[in-house]
């Protein structure tokens, strides 16, 4: 275990549709699954991926990976139903093949609709972004708000 240590990773932009390319959905979800391979080393060592507060905030609460991802064995995390899925993708011996996919629920996450219990008003967009990435961010109990 990683003793609540925190990474954050963030995927979007060129990384999931390089401007060298037409961006179809094919592609992107090529760079999606392709992204996910590095991701998964920190999910199995224990890490909070992104804050909690932050998967909360964007009301995270499944995961879908496939086996050849690796599995998530993080306390934050329980296996809901386990399948077979078709798989097609960067890994030779699993595509074309239907390989067991797992689903994740996150046990943290938040109702769909919440009602914050206080804003701050802050006029400095670090210190908004520095404290949302503190691992005992809640937006429940609090959200930001930047003032122009």
């Amino acid at each position: 275990m990683a003793d609540n240590k925190t990474v954050m990773i963030a995927l979007g932009g060129n990384a999931l549709s390089p401007k060298s390319e037409a961006g179809t959905i094919n592609q992107q979800f090529k760079h999606t699954k392709n992204s996910l391979k590095g991701m998964m080393h920190f999910v199995q060592a224990g890490y909070n991926i992104w804050p909690p507060g932050i998967l909360k905030l964007l009301n995270v609460k499944y995961i879908i990976l496939p086996e050849v991802f690796g599995e998530i064995n993080h306390p934050d995390y329980e296996i809901v139903k386990s399948g077979f899925l078709y798989y097609f993708g960067p890994y030779e011996k699993s595509d074309g093949k239907d390989i067991k996919t797992s689903i994740y629920r996150y046990k943290n996450n938040s109702p769909r609709l919440f009602y914050t219990k206080q804003i701050d008003y802050l006029d400095n967009e670090d210190k908004i972004y520095s404290n949302l990435f503190q691992d005992d961010f809640d937006p429940i109990k609090l959200s930001y708000l930047f003032i122009y």
